[in-house]
């Protein structure tokens, strides 16, 4: 639930406009600072279709040369193909930079990378609070995610904590699979616990809601309506059996409870 908690983008964003002028300089490296707010303002925009780190780095070059952002959000998954295939490179090729910078950036300031990731309202109290194991299942890296779970929850992590899934490309999928492996543990098997899963991605809780393979477990979705989706996919959202849109206040609740006062989860006496 990395992006349920965190508000990364504004780092990312950073990160990934000074990788991409590092690529291209020739197309980022120029632009004047009017320029780079403009970008980064429509970042946001883009943040909710985007995954990987090369898809920010592709956005930022086509942004910067004034492509339309409610377009380019509309068809993004062919728009950043066309533009790879027009530049001559790849996906690999951008992502593999992408890394390679950004664990540079990354350990060449540890703090400010800590400071630019922003913890929503109320998420520290809710963790705090509450009362039950819970996870991280996130297309982060794994290095990065540990870092900010010290430095914004306190949360001090050993390398192989089995509460961390990070790292997780294709998302969809390996979250998926994350659920099914947690579902699988003693500690839910033998106590029938209801797993609680929240995403801020909607493309990502219908893939586990679709998923054939956790029919069967107890598992109560969430869309977090305070993270980066769109209001078309929220409307979606509540036409979709099984599947509820929570705000922050509901997620403390969850958090704290294990239920989202006032609404029947059906998890019963074992949530």
């Amino acid at each position: 639930m990395q992006y349920a908690v965190v508000d990364s983008e504004p780092e990312v964003t950073a990160g990934c406009i000074d990788s991409a002028a590092a690529l291209w300089p020739d197309v980022i490296g120029n632009l004047k600072d009017q320029e780079l707010a403009d970008v980064k303002a429509k970042m946001r925009t883009m943040r909710p279709v985007m995954n990987s780190t090369w898809e920010f780095l592709v956005a930022v070059r086509l942004l910067a040369t004034d492509t339309d952002v409610t377009e380019l959000q509309r068809n993004w998954s062919s728009a950043c193909h066309q533009a790879l295939k027009e530049w001559g490179t790849s996906e690999r090729q951008v992502e593999e930079h992408s890394q390679k910078f950004r664990k540079q950036r990354v350990a060449g300031n540890e703090e400010a990378f800590i400071e630019n990731n922003k913890l929503y309202s109320g998420v520290a109290d809710a963790v705090a609070q509450c009362q039950y194991p819970w996870y991280v299942i996130t297309s982060r890296a794994k290095d990065r995610t540990l870092k900010l779970l010290k430095g914004l929850l306190s949360q001090n992590w050993p390398e192989d904590t089995p509460r961390l899934y990070a790292g997780l490309s294709p998302p969809n999928e390996r979250k998926i699979a994350a659920i099914r492996d947690i579902a699988q543990r003693p500690l839910v098997t033998e106590n029938k616990a209801c797993l609680h899963f929240v995403d801020d991605r909607f493309e990502t809780v219908q893939a586990v809601l679709e998923a054939r393979d956790l029919r069967g477990i107890n598992l109560k979705v969430y869309l977090a309506d305070w993270g980066y989706n769109t209001e078309d996919e929220r409307e979606a959202a509540e036409k979709m059996s099984g599947l509820l849109t929570i705000n922050l206040k509901q997620f403390a609740e969850l958090m704290q409870w294990g239920m989202v006062m006032g609404v029947d989860d059906g998890c019963g006496d074992d949530n």
